[in-house]
């Protein structure tokens, strides 16, 4: 049995088993105080992703430049831009969940490079003015069911697939080189709320997957998140936390390679209905 195949059964049997042992009550939830109310049925947040970006490219076109790019020392990107994560979670149920995640990232900056090149047989040390832009989209869909649902806690599985594209450009006084890697990928995980029902809550998920090889292509994806939450009234509130996304993408040999890491703060403001 393939791979692929083999996910589909597993996740079929873990949602098989939770509906059938979904208890009647589980259309309410209660909190800490004792209040019962209706669990929720949408939860939206929209926050402001700040931070740097870390790693390397390997673009391997561009005549006199080192092959592999390091984006903070050689291209100068400081993490100085920001960028966006909006979230939408739908409930059908107590235990079953639908969730939507879309990411923006863009980062650009300009730096000096001493590289050595060779010209004529004859080797020479030179400063490349270097002008470089890296951008991130990033749609994820899930399935959520909650292998744990209670008033205190919630533990779920997450299963589905997502769609990314990177964009980096680099600018020199030798010549310039844009690559871009778009693709969709299936995306496993979990993820944890702590005290569902009360105004201040705490969430952390985890995404991605892991090693893959197919044909000429490999890699691996990584998206890890933990954040408070805080309602300020009963249905709308303001979290901050911390966002850590990798990637690292190969293609044919010769083609461009990236092994990126976006990392930082987040804070917004969220809704529960």
């Amino acid at each position: 049995m393939g791979g692929r195949y083999r996910w589909l059964v597993i996740v079929g049997v873990v949602v098989a088993l939770q509906w059938l042992a979904a208890p009647a009550e589980a259309q309410w939830i209660v909190s800490p105080e004792g209040q019962q109310r209706e669990f929720d049925r949408i939860r939206f947040s929209a926050m402001y992703w700040q931070g740097g970006i870390e790693g390397k490219l390997d673009l391997g076109d561009i005549e006199g430049l080192p092959v592999i790019l390091d984006v903070r020392d050689m291209l100068g990107l400081t993490g100085s831009e920001g960028g966006y994560v909006i979230e939408a979670n739908f409930g059908a149920g107590r235990r079953h969940r639908f969730l939507f995640v879309y990411v923006e990232r863009k980062h650009s900056g300009f730096n000096v490079m001493d590289i050595d090149i060779t010209i004529g047989g004859r080797p020479i040390h030179a400063q490349i003015p270097v002008s470089s832009q890296i951008d991130l989209r990033q749609a994820r869909f899930s399935y959520n069911i909650l292998l744990v649902a209670r008033p205190e806690l919630e533990i779920g599985f997450i299963g589905g697939v997502g769609w990314f594209e990177t964009i980096a450009a680099v600018e020199t006084s030798l010549g310039n080189a844009t690559a871009t890697l778009a693709t969709p990928y299936p995306s496993f995980g979990g993820n944890l709320l702590i005290n569902p029902a009360g105004r201040l809550r705490l969430y952390a998920e985890i995404c991605g997957f892991p090693e893959v090889n197919v044909e000429q292509f490999g890699g691996w994806l990584a998206d890890f998140q933990v954040r408070a939450e805080f309602f300020v009234l009963d249905n709308l509130g303001i979290n901050a936390g911390y966002r850590w996304y990798q990637m690292d993408f190969r293609l044919e040999e010769g083609d461009p390679a990236f092994d990126l890491k976006w990392k930082g703060f987040l804070i917004g403001a969220q809704a529960r209905f």
